[in-house]
């Protein structure tokens, strides 16, 4: 990504797709391997994305960006986080999810790493057993993310 930021991939993920343009950088790790057949597949049944943006142009801050994520699914449960990170110390989350329905669900973590507003945002299924596995592994990215060489 086009940012002073580097963000881990956890382990047995795998980049399944990249997308750049002047407004919008974003990039998709999966817990499954890029195959032609999935590599459009937001999620389905034991399959989770988690997708990695940085602030979209027109935005003009990160409170900006979470409160357009709050009027945009103004259902979503909301909860802080502070999350120690040994390059940036403790980084103030908040995080809004889904809430309870069945099907498709998604976790969405806004955060800023030094001066840069990233959003980690995991899809899944609802009754995914592992879905807590998937917010983890946010919460390990935002741990491990560093400064870009």
């Amino acid at each position: 990504m086009r940012t002073a930021v580097r963000l881990p991939c956890p382990e047995n993920w795998n980049i399944v797709d990249k997308y750049q343009d002047p407004y919008q950088d974003q990039i998709v790790l999966g817990n499954f391997p890029p195959t032609p057949e999935n590599s459009h597949k937001v999620a389905g049944p034991g399959m989770a994305t988690i997708t990695a943006y940085v602030l979209p142009k027109g935005y003009e801050n990160l409170d900006r960006w979470i409160w357009v994520g709050r009027k945009n699914v103004p259902d979503a449960v909301e909860t802080t986080l502070e999350v120690l990170n040994k390059a940036y110390g403790k980084i103030k989350v908040i995080c809004l999810a889904s809430p309870e329905p069945s099907g498709p669900a998604f976790a969405s973590y806004f955060f800023q790493a030094g001066k840069v507003p990233l959003l980690l945002e995991a899809t899944y299924q609802l009754k995914d057993p592992k879905k807590d596995q998937y917010r983890a592994a946010i919460r390990w990215m935002i741990e491990r993310a560093e400064p870009a060489r």
